[in-house]
């Protein structure tokens, strides 16, 4: 479930053979935001409020470096540690900043939803674009109708394929409650490793390669291909939270 870039590869190198990656890199999330952001908002005065932790600092350099390579500058990056209880300084100095959109690259749903609060108090008129923590069902509980027409990048959207759909309604008639967007990848991956060991039986060396040789399976997040440094999944879903739900905008690949 880990999304640093660096977990699989560092210099386009393979970090440890045996780690595979059952969710979206943060370096396709982050370029998703950003092209969102220039291609279907069109809109290029962002600024930018993350959490200073790794994840946060991770996901914003992302998104930055993605815009500066399309010829845009963020007009404000602003941090702030997780617990925060009062991010008026920076959300006004965004608004100074002249932002129309602002990415809020969150790690945890409570930052997150005081940060959607906050904004709603001030008055602020910024679209908002969000790190996958902000459409958690916790973010959206929390923040209510702070959280509505926001948008966010997500693993994936309940019902967005048939697997999607099959996986949901199960979950609904085992636990009685929606799942979350980042509640899948754990699915997938078990499922994953089941099917590599109906052809590889127990041997190590050949679950490992069969694993790698996965290519077009459907997962309940989407399509798995798995690449030469353990990535599987190279999608992610954009959506819009309407009456406090993710409704799917748009799927970004990695390479298209």
């Amino acid at each position: 479930g880990g999304t640093n870039p660096k977990l699989t590869r560092v210099d386009n190198k393979v970090v440890n053979k045996w780690v595979f990656r059952c969710r979206p890199a943060d370096s396709i999330a982050g370029v998703a935001i950003a092209r969102f952001i220039l291609e279907d908002l069109k809109l290029n005065k962002i600024g930018i409020l993350h959490d200073s932790d790794t994840f946060g600092t991770t996901g914003a350099a992302i998104v930055t470096d993605y815009l500066k390579g399309q010829g845009v500058e963020p007009v404000r990056v602003e941090k702030y540690s997780t617990g925060t209880e009062n991010y008026q300084p920076q959300l006004l100095n965004m608004k100074t900043a002249g932002a129309e959109v602002l990415v809020i690259y969150g790690t945890n749903a409570n930052d997150d939803a005081k940060i959607l609060r906050q904004i709603k108090e001030l008055g602020l008129d910024f679209k908002v674009v969000g790190s996958p923590s902000n459409a958690q069902k916790i973010t959206l509980d929390l923040a209510k109708e702070a959280a509505e027409d926001i948008y966010a990048v997500v693993d994936y959207v309940p019902g967005q394929s048939p697997v999607a759909k099959t996986y949901h309604e199960a979950y609904v008639k085992k636990y009685g409650s929606e799942p979350d967007t980042l509640a899948a990848w754990n699915y997938d991956a078990l499922y994953i490793v089941a099917e590599a060991m109906k052809k590889a039986g127990t041997d190590r060396e050949k679950i490992r390669q069969a694993i790698l040789d996965i290519k077009g399976y459907q997962g309940v997040l989407g399509e798995f291909n798995f690449d030469e440094f353990g990535d599987g999944l190279h999608e992610v879903s954009m959506v819009q939270i309407k009456n406090g739900q993710p409704v799917l905008l748009r799927v970004v690949k990695e390479k298209e």
